[in-house]
């Protein structure tokens, strides 16, 4: 019940003990993190329902919470005609309405849905076992149970969609957006989606171009005046946070992983300057979430706890190693190393009160693999290859890479001094830029990262 059965997206909440009856307020950080996680799942099982989850949950975000612009909205509300939840329940005569006899009898069975209902005469459509299972129950072939349930969810959708929606908290926030972007950028990478890819990019570029003050300084919010048109808005507003600053960073790391457009990077290497500049205490040597600029109070805050998102510092720390690896700037891994050392006491005391800066230090402290592929972006060759590296679950990865590469090209370290062999696309496999022979093949790429 937590997950929208017909339009994809997760809720903020469940109000029970089996997750069937949520809070159906939707919130955009819930779910680009879900996305990165079913994503991350799915590169270690292959389980065909994260990728529909993935699908399923990047669809609803690109269909009802994107902005001409490209900005993404924050939150959609859980009441709809002043009533919690309308929007998203069902009763036994509505699909008897949109539905002819046979698919309406599949969909009540599928989702549980009665006359009684499960929530206040109505129904929250749940699927309490796996497909697998309800088609070994029911006598049916799976995949033809998935093409009806896929058709008349299409239906469904189609038909929710005249109801009178739910508001839309139309604010956009340069944090939630970056982790959003990055969902986006990661899964159009693994699923070769052109789409995704597209949506990714024009994000971070809205993001890049809107969301700065005159002196050029990240800003953490835009407002526009409706959800129907952006020529007009309230405009940029409050100046960035270190999760603003840190989140974007790294989402433009992997945007250029997703695309090997340098372009990226150097927005990235623009930005953790200014974080560095303004967020920075050399005499602690750690992140503060405001900057300088910011008004003053009495304690300067730092949040070194995770919440409902990872805190700001850690994914100042992590970014920061990922873009010294790839650049080769050792300043950017000193001050991620002296900020994540300021944390070993609350790590030993309770870990999972800093997940996530017990990733970043991981990413510190093992050998992380440096992935380099070189070639023609159109050469199937080089498509298996980065198959090959896209499909795996490799936490600590960093990869680059260059579509026509000048060996002399002194953009990243990574990329100096390499070479395409026989003119065809090319994969190096480094750890500390110390990298094994060059290999043309995907087989002998997969022989090189088991």
């Amino acid at each position: 019940g937590i997950y929208d059965q017909i339009g994809g997206g997760f809720a903020r909440y469940s109000v029970d003990d089996k997750w069937l009856v949520p809070h159906f307020e939707k919130m955009l950080y819930d779910n680009a993190q879900l996305v990165t996680l079913y994503l991350h799942a799915y590169q270690m099982n292959k389980n065909p329902l994260f990728k529909k989850v993935i699908e399923e949950t990047l669809g609803y975000v690109a269909r009802e919470m994107t902005d001409p612009l490209g900005g993404f909205y924050s939150s959609s509300d859980a009441d709809s005609e002043g009533v919690e939840g309308k929007f998203f329940v069902w009763t036994p005569d509505e699909f008897d309405m949109v539905l002819d006899d046979k698919d309406a009898s599949l969909a009540k069975t599928y989702w549980r849905v009665t006359e009684e209902g499960n929530f206040e005469g109505a129904n929250i459509l749940n699927v309490p076992v796996d497909l697998e299972s309800f088609a070994e129950e029911h006598r049916r072939n799976q995949e033809a149970l998935e093409q009806d349930i896929s058709r008349i969810c299409a239906i469904l959708l189609r038909e929710r969609s005249k109801r009178v929606p739910p508001g839309i908290d139309d604010k956009i926030l340069t944090s939630w957006n970056a982790l959003m972007f990055k969902a986006f950028a990661e899964a159009g990478a693994l699923f070769e989606n052109p789409v995704w890819i597209d949506i990714a990019e024009k994000n971070a570029r809205f993001l890049l171009s809107v969301m700065n003050d005159r002196e050029g300084r990240l800003l953490h919010s835009y407002k526009a005046a409706d959800n129907l048109s952006s020529e007009a808005s309230d405009g940029p507003r409050i100046l960035g946070y270190l999760d603003d600053h840190a989140y974007f960073v790294d989402g433009l790391i992997t945007l250029y992983e997703s695309t090997f457009d340098y372009f990226y990077i150097e927005a990235a290497q623009n930005l953790a300057d200014h974080m560095i500049r303004r967020f920075w205490d050399q005499e602690s040597e750690v992140f503060y979430d405001t900057s300088l600029e910011h008004s003053k109070l009495i304690v300067r805050p730092r949040d070194i706890l995770d919440n409902a998102v990872p805190s700001g510092g850690s994914i100042a720390a992590l970014s920061l190693l990922r873009l010294s690896s790839l650049t080769g700037e050792s300043c950017y891994a000193s001050k991620a190393e002296s900020s994540i050392k300021s944390l070993v006491p609350q790590m030993r005391r309770a870990p999972l009160s800093v997940t996530s800066w017990i990733s970043a230090t991981d990413f510190l402290k093992t050998d992380s693999n440096q992935i380099v592929l070189l070639g023609n972006p159109g050469d199937p060759l080089l498509t298996e290859m980065l198959r090959e590296v896209r499909s795996r679950y490799l936490p600590n990865l960093v990869l680059a890479g260059a579509k026509f590469h000048d060996p002399n090209d002194e953009k990243s370290p990574l990329l100096h001094g390499k070479a395409m062999l026989n003119g065809k696309p090319t994969a190096y496999v480094c750890k500390d830029y110390i990298c094994k022979l060059p290999v043309g093949s995907p087989s002998e790429l997969s022989d090189q990262l088991d």
